[in-house]
């Protein structure tokens, strides 16, 4: 899931951290509307819903504010998704909720949670909430993919776009499968001097490669990460202007010819050996898809954004920025 998707996530889930303190009781929930979203209300007993229990003085007031943004990005997100017919599938949002139960998505840190009702609790979020998000972004892909196919049409329009742009693609980018060695004790892959295991390894490697054995063959063989027994190394792509982190100059890298092996080449905490390929059509598809997807979502979002007319009333009006306040 993108967190770019609301705004004040980041705020909100550093006020769920907080540690508790005595201070005010609690609220008790009520229905009465807070604030208007386009003429669609929030009320108080939604907006405490996501509130954990036990916040109070001003970390209760932070975690208002935060949940409030949040509820406000997401009814903009889902009025507008559900203006322009964008709407995912129920069935396959319970499918996207239930993996989310199962697996919650990543933080922005990297870290994992622990379970779903730790995702929901940093989040200020309730199940509902979790859900929606869910059922925004598998709207936002669903926009996206209507509107890809709009502008390229068919395997026709396919073409075309790869006839167009393909060229300027394929002239900076490369395939790229790689195999990475790690180095022996005090061994350095960037002086000839303290050669040891890693290289000879890397070395036997390149023997093999030399006698013909195929390289994807070869990288499922000697294993190292997980995923080298579903893609024999494939890496992806890399920019010719990166050619520096494989031991390499542009000019060289532009040069390869298509399938050679280049190594052992010093790598992170290593060697590396790579094969080099040129794009694919279907490589290319994915890197314009992967463009054309950032500027459409943003496109998505802004226009959302711009359909917003925000009333605070009763309490909703201490927590409302101020120049949103009415």
């Amino acid at each position: 899931m993108r967190c770019a998707l609301l705004s004040p996530l980041l705020l909100a889930w550093l006020v769920c951290l907080m540690p508790l303190s005595a201070g005010e009781p609690l609220t008790k929930d009520s229905d009465a509307t807070i604030a208007l979203v386009n003429g669609e209300s929030i009320s108080e007993s939604e907006l405490m819903r996501g509130v954990p229990k036990g916040l109070f003085g001003r970390s209760r007031q932070w975690a208002r504010e935060a949940r409030l943004g949040q509820l406000i990005d997401l009814m903009l997100m889902r009025q507008y998704l559900d203006s322009i017919k964008e709407v995912a599938d129920p069935g396959v949002v319970a499918a996207g909720f239930a993996e989310v139960m199962k697996h919650p998505p990543i933080m922005g840190c990297g870290c994992s949670y622990q379970n779903f009702d730790d995702y929901l609790s940093q989040n200020c979020y309730t199940a509902d909430d979790a859900r929606l998000v869910v059922a925004i972004e598998l709207g936002l892909t669903k926009a996206v993919d209507d509107a890809w196919e709009k502008a390229n049409p068919g395997s026709a329009g396919k073409a075309a776009l790869i006839a167009r742009e393909g060229a300027d693609v394929r002239s900076k980018y490369r395939r790229f499968w790689r195999m990475p060695i790690s180095l022996g004790v005090d061994e350095h892959n960037d002086d000839p001097a303290h050669r040891g295991p890693g290289f000879a390894k890397a070395e036997a490697i390149m023997s093999r490669l030399h006698a013909g054995e195929d390289f994807t063959a070869v990288a499922k063989d000697i294993g190292g990460t997980a995923d080298w027994a579903k893609c024999g190394g494939f890496a992806g792509m890399v920019a010719v202007e990166d050619a520096v982190l494989f031991g390499l100059d542009q000019a060289h890298l532009a040069a390869l010819a298509e399938g050679q092996v280049a190594g052992p080449l010093p790598g992170y905490m290593g060697y590396q050996i790579v094969r080099w390929g040129s794009l694919t059509d279907a490589d290319v598809l994915e890197y314009l898809k992967n463009i054309f997807d950032t500027h459409t979502r943003d496109e998505i979002r802004d226009a959302a954004t711009a359909r917003k007319q925000v009333e605070y009333v009763g309490s909703g009006k201490a927590l409302a920025p101020r120049k949103e306040a009415h």
